[in-house]
Order: C-alpha cells, then sequence, then structure tokens
C-alpha cells in the first residue's frame, strides 16, 4: 500500500488543507498500531504480509489479477481509458495460520486484517447498551461489512461476476470472507478483534515457551503473554493518541501569539516526511507540538 508519507508535509498548506493534515496525523496513528501488530505477529513466528515485520510490507497486490482483468473491460467500454482500481480494496495485514473462534478458522490464503482508530464523539455518550466497548465493537462490524460492500459495488461497475469478480475473491480469504477489524478507540479501549488476535499470539508464544521450559503451567504462562502484549499495545494506543493531540495544536490559532509563533506550522516546509515518520512516536526528549516547538527536525 502505497503510505500517505511518501507525501511531503510542505504539500500541505495548513490554511487551505486542514481535514487533509488531521487525516495525515490520524494515519500516523494507525499506521504506529499496525506496526506493533506486525513486530508481534513476526515474534510468534506468524507469516503474514503488510507492516513493518511482513513480507511483503504491503498488500496492495491483493486483488491486482480481478482489478487488472476488469480494468481492461472498463477501458474497451469506456473512452477515456482505463480507471485506476489495482488499489481499490488494500487491507492493512493478511495474516496466515491464524487459528482464532469458529468465525475466522485458519485459510491457506490468510485472513484481513484492517486496523481503524475511534475518534472521540457522539457515538460515546449517546450509547445506551451498558456493555464495555461497545463504541468500538459497532465499529468493528462495520469493518467487514464495508469491505464486501465496496467489492459489490466495484463488481457492478465493472463487470464483476459471483464466479470471478471482488466480491468473489474476497470470500477466498479467511471464513467467506469475513475481514477482521480491530479497533483502537479513543479512550484506549479495543475491540473484541484485537483480544483474538493477542489470543492467537499469546498461545502461540505460550508453545514455544513451553518448547523449551516445563516450569510453569500453559494457563500461566499464556496468561504473562497476554499481559506483555496488552501492555505493549495499550501503550502504543494511548502514546499515538498523546501525541495526536499534541500535533492537532498546531491547527488552533493563538489570539496574540508572536507572529514567529502563529506562523509556525508554516516554517516547517522542508519538514522530511520520513523523517516525520521516523520521530512521530520516538520523538527527541522535551519535543512538544503546535505553536512554539520546542525542538524541530532538521
Amino acid at each position: 500500500m502505497k503510505s500517505v508519507y511518501h507525501w511531503r508535509f510542505a504539500d500541505v498548506k495548513m490554511s487551505e488543507n486542514v481535514a487533509l493534515y488531521r487525516a495525515l496525523l490520524l494515519c500516523s496513528f494507525k499506521d504506529s498500531f499496525v506496526n506493533t501488530l506486525s513486530s508481534w505477529l513476526a515474534r510468534a513466528r506468524k507469516s503474514h504480509m503488510g507492516g513493518s515485520n511482513g513480507k511483503p510490507r504491503t498488500c496492495k497486490g491483493l486483488f491486482s489479477r480481478i482489478s487488472y482483468r476488469l480494468s481492461r473491460l472498463e477501458e474497451a467500454r469506456t473512452p477515456k481509458g482505463m480507471l485506476k482500481v489495482l488499489q481499490r480494496i488494500i487491507p492493512d495485514i493478511v495474516a496466515k495460520d491464524i487459528d482464532t473462534a469458529d468465525e475466522v478458522p485458519s485459510c491457506s490464503k490468510g485472513t484481513l486484517v484492517d486496523v481503524k482508530t475511534h475518534s472521540p464523539g457522539d457515538v460515546y455518550p449517546d450509547d445506551r447498551t451498558g456493555e464495555s466497548n461497545a463504541a468500538v465493537n459497532a465499529r468493528q462490524v462495520r469493518v467487514n461489512q464495508d469491505y464486501h460492500k465496496k467489492a459489490k459495488d466495484l463488481d457492478t461497475r465493472l463487470g464483476g461476476n459471483q464466479q470471478d469478480g471482488f466480491d468473489a475473491e474476497l470470500s477466498t480469504f479467511g471464513r467467506d470472507g469475513v475481514v477482521l477489524g480491530p479497533i483502537v478507540g479513543a479512550f484506549g479501549e479495543m475491540s473484541s478483534h484485537v483480544d483474538r488476535l493477542a489470543d492467537v499470539i499469546a498461545d502461540a508464544l505460550t508453545a514455544e515457551h513451553l518448547s523449551y521450559y516445563g516450569d510453569r503451567g500453559s494457563k500461566t504462562v499464556k496468561a504473562y503473554y497476554r499481559r506483555v502484549l496488552y501492555r505493549a499495545w495499550e501503550l502504543t494506543a494511548h502514546r499515538g493518541w498523546a501525541r495526536l493531540m499534541l500535533d492537532r495544536r498546531s491547527l488552533v490559532q493563538v489570539p496574540n501569539a508572536p507572529r514567529d509563533q502563529s506562523q509556525h506550522p508554516r516554517a516547517r516546509n522542508d519538514y522530511d516526511v520520513e523523517t516525520a515518520y521516523k520521530i512521530y512516536m520516538n520523538p527527541e526528549p522535551g519535543f512538544q507540538s503546535g505553536p512554539g516547538d520546542s525542538v524541530d527536525a532538521d
């Protein structure tokens, strides 16, 4: 998947593209969680695509065969030429050997995983179910629905069918094409699919530990690895939201601020995106974001 970090922040004028800049910040938080998940899948020796430890590190060619064939058909019907559809459906991770609950058993082609973040909004105070993590679990359900809706829309638009189209290809992953949608909420809470992935990784790490050591029972070892997993993932979630809130301060105009501070976002025109991505989750000591930053990247 072509990351948004191939862009330059210099290309985003804050006064004209505030929404785009906010999307860039949110995507950097999401990518950091995807990379954390990828690193733990690799540690558990789970083969996967996408993320910092995936092989390959992108899932952009997953539907290339269907996309290319249908694009050629579209080109024949449309005088304006071929539509760009190769990147229409791109999950974050395709994990193999994922033995979760009966809903998503192991599949030779792997299970699609699409991580989402849930910003604070009316969905939190408006919830009346009384269930824990209701907001993120409700958003999680829509991930699978949105994938299949997008696949069917592409089939309708480009002439796909039930035997050889986007939706048919999507159904070959996981069980009947069920897409896992781990959701990280605005308060660091996580959806049930995060629990399932944690169980998969903890089981693999437990089996590896017990193959060398027999000093503890399997339940004790698994409980230990689950605590370690959630500690790392929750740290990534809380730190990511904190960094996001600090970075969004640059969108706020400070009344009566000195000129050099009120126009600070424009002072980063030579701020390279690759550098921004590297320090996003690991800032220098004393780093502050927003008007009047104490530390800037070179």
